[in-house]
């Protein structure tokens, strides 16, 4: 039995915000999406902004992330880039 899935599906996520609109339209999906646009703005300012800087090694754009090393349970954060995973420079 084949399921009837919704033509479209668009799909907005900020931190601990997830909205998800599906319709079988386009004028359905314009007005789904106009009628979450207060909500959606809402979320999306009070999501804090990343901290960002250039790479200094290709130019692309850099995000500061932070966490707890899964193996040693130690802490870990640094700076890593968009366009290559190996362009990261690591806090001391």
């Amino acid at each position: 039995m084949e399921k009837d899935y919704p033509k479209f599906q668009v799909s907005i996520v900020f931190s601990d915000y997830n909205f998800t609109v599906r319709c079988e339209n386009h004028e359905e999906l314009f007005n789904a999406l106009e009628s979450i646009k207060p909500l959606v703005d809402k979320a999306r300012e009070s999501t804090p902004k990343a901290e960002t800087k250039t790479c200094g090694q290709c130019g692309g754009t850099m995000e500061h992330k932070s966490g707890t090393s899964k193996k040693t349970g130690k802490p870990w954060s640094g700076w890593f880039c968009a366009n290559n995973k190996e362009h990261a420079e690591w806090d001391k």
